[in-house]
């Protein structure tokens, strides 16, 4: 028996060589491929959840969101959109800058809000609800 396995018994051990990672076991009735599932659609429901704060914030302000997307963008942060345009064409590629960002960006605001609270939110909730933990039922 591993001598580590007392210290950590809800972790699988592979004593075998030294150096060996301790890896966390899934919960019964639940694969690591769910628990991935679930962890993605978290993540995407929290950046849904931050965009519609952000939409908010801008609607509370006074923002103008008929304006086009990336006007709006350049006058609240100029460096970020730039930023953002090299990063995506420099380790991306450019064709997802060209074709799928600049005419996201070239909508009204709140359209383009709209669309990304959607693409975010959707997928993250139906991701969690996939990756979600099988409830034993008991009779």
């Amino acid at each position: 028996m591993c001598p580590l396995l007392a210290i950590r018994p809800h972790c699988v051990l592979a004593c075998a060589a030294p150096g060996v990672e301790i890896m966390p076991m899934a919960q019964e009735g639940e694969t690591v491929h769910m628990r991935v599932l679930r962890f993605l659609g978290y993540l995407l429901t929290v950046l849904g959840l931050f965009v519609a704060g952000l939409a908010f914030w801008l609607w509370i302000d006074g923002r103008d969101l008929s304006l086009p997307a990336g006007q709006l963008w350049f006058e609240l942060d100029s460096s970020g959109l730039n930023t953002v345009q090299a990063v995506v064409q420099r380790y991306m590629h450019p064709a997802i800058w060209d074709d799928a960002i600049v005419p996201l960006l070239q909508k009204p605001a709140k359209w383009a809000l709209t669309v990304e609270i959607l693409m975010l939110l959707v997928p993250g909730v139906l991701l969690v609800l996939i990756g979600r933990r099988k409830r034993r039922r008991y009779r």
